[in-house]
């Protein structure tokens, strides 16, 4: 484990990889101090609200990352569509060059859970997907779509990209994300403004 980085940031990593890949209730504080290599005292001094605080933390974590990402890929992409697809197939490179339980950006088994878990953690979760939605909005935006129709694509490219990782961890393969890209990027172009 690299020594530059502190217990606050070994433990939200540890966190955000084992929530997404076990949810909520099947992690435990003991496992996340154990994967972490940090002192179980530090759990508590640096998220001392507990495990919900800890879990809205790590989500918030994943949520910057994703979004850089997200960013970063459309920004560097001579179009929304081509961006859109890089962003996609990079994801579905990743998930076939990794681990089932490294961390992949999803948040569904844990955004599935939040409702059920109390209001910061739901709200959190929600808040990571909008966000995410709204880098795909503006970039949508930027090339002259209908509001409306921004709204509306941002919402199903957010939903697809989410099931489309779900799909692939499921089948240990990525097709379905590349199904993914391949639909979306159809339906994008449908809805492109004449």
């Amino acid at each position: 484990m690299p020594e530059d980085k502190s217990a606050k940031e070994r433990i939200l990593e540890a966190a955000s990889r084992l929530l997404q890949e076990q949810g909520y209730h099947a992690t435990g504080l003991k496992q996340i101090v154990k994967e972490s290599d940090a002192p179980m005292g530090s759990v508590y001094h640096y998220f001392p609200e507990g495990k919900e605080c800890l879990a809205s933390e790590a989500v918030e974590r994943t949520q910057r990352t994703v979004a850089q990402n997200i960013q970063s890929t459309l920004d560097a992409a001579d179009t929304f569509s081509e961006g859109l697809h890089t962003f996609i197939y990079n994801l579905a490179a990743y998930m076939e060059t990794r681990s089932a339980t490294d961390d992949h950006g999803s948040i569904s088994t844990i955004a599935m859970e939040s409702p059920n878990v109390g209001e910061q953690l739901r709200t959190t979760c929600e808040g990571t997907y909008e966000s995410w939605r709204l880098i795909f909005k503006q970039a949508i935006l930027k090339e002259n779509f209908a509001e409306q129709d921004a709204d509306d694509l941002s919402t199903i490219i957010t939903g697809a990209i989410e099931g489309g990782l779900v799909l692939s961890k499921v089948r240990q393969n990525a097709s379905a994300l590349r199904t993914t890209a391949k639909m979306l990027l159809e339906l994008v172009e449908k809805k492109r403004p004449v």
